[in-house]
Parts: structure tokens; sequence; C-alpha cells
């Protein structure tokens, strides 16, 4: 059978199913950056285009994120932790190829705000997944791990952008062969 043959009322219930309802009531509420960012790492943790399941772990994970004492007491959202978590590992410096006389440099060049939070979310992802891998708990759990850590200024996203900023500033002499 057939798209053609299907029950009408079949199609019409499929449409009225909503897996994101939970978090757009979630998203209306809050103000500011953590709401993208929310977004962003539900795209970045869906795997075959399962999205109603990544949406579903970023709730759980949101769910888990402890503030900190200053935050509880001023009535920090779950919003505000991820945004600060992930600004706390965003870099600020890329370091691009670039080829001069048949030598290759490294040249560090400014990023973009977009480019800066992708990185930031993709290295709390990465470091979720490498959790999961070392360890039998899920990976909501991971996640929220990860995102704590970046939150308290630790752990790998923040290695991470260490190294970047390192390498940048070690090749800050090649600066000057930016041409973008």
């Amino acid at each position: 059978m057939g798209v053609l043959n299907q029950d009408p009322n079949m199609v019409q219930n499929k449409k009225k199913i909503n897996p994101f309802s939970n978090l757009n009531d979630l998203l209306q509420t809050n103000t500011g950056y953590g709401h993208l960012y929310a977004d962003k790492l539900a795209n970045l943790i869906m795997m075959n285009g399962l999205k109603p399941k990544a949406v579903a772990t970023v709730i759980r994970c949101l769910a888990q994120l402890k503030p900190s004492k200053h935050d509880k007491d001023r009535g920090a959202t779950k919003f505000e932790i991820l945004e600060n978590a992930v600004s706390n590992v965003m870099p600020y410096v890329q370091v691009r190829k670039a080829k001069v006389r048949g030598t290759s440099h490294l040249v560090p060049c400014p990023m973009s705000h977009t480019q800066m939070y992708t990185k930031a979310i993709r290295w709390l992802v990465d470091g979720a997944r490498m959790m999961k891998k070392n360890s039998k708990s899920n990976f909501d759990t991971c996640l929220a791990s990860v995102i704590n850590d970046a939150y308290a200024n630790q752990g790998y996203a923040k290695v991470k952008r260490d190294e970047l900023h390192k390498l940048a500033e070690a090749n800050r002499s090649s600066a000057y062969y930016r041409w973008w």
C-alpha cells in the first residue's frame, strides 16, 4: 500500500504530535542566549535524525545541572547556567593555515560569535562522549557533568580552549600573513 492509500486520520494524528512541546514551554519563559545554546546542543547531540530523542536528552541534562550557591540565592535558571558554562569555554581566536611561498603557517584570527559558541558546545558534547565511553552512566548524566565542570571553569572543554589560545599565542608572529 502506498502513501495515497493511508487513512487520513493517521496522517492528521502524526501532524498533531509535537515532540518539542516541553522544550518550547521552557524556551518561552527565558531570555538571553541559553535557549539558543540548548537548541544547538540538541542539534549536535542528534544522531541519525532523531531530534526528539536529542531534545529529551537535553531536557534531562538541564534538569541535572547544579547551580552554585551564589546562583541559588539569585534564582538562576538552568538556561543561565548553560549560558555561563558555554561562555566560560568559548574560544576567542582560531588558528588557520595560510600557505605563503610554499610554506604553511598557522595564523591566529578572530572568530565570529556563532563560531565561538558552536565550537564551545561541540567541545562540551565531545567531552561528554569521551566520558560516556569510560563510564557506565547514561549520556545525559555525562553531559550534565561536563557542563557543570565548564560552569566551574575546569574540565575537558576548558582545557581545549586553553590549548587553542596557547597555540594562537605561540603563532602570533605569523599574524601578518592574514589576508582575510
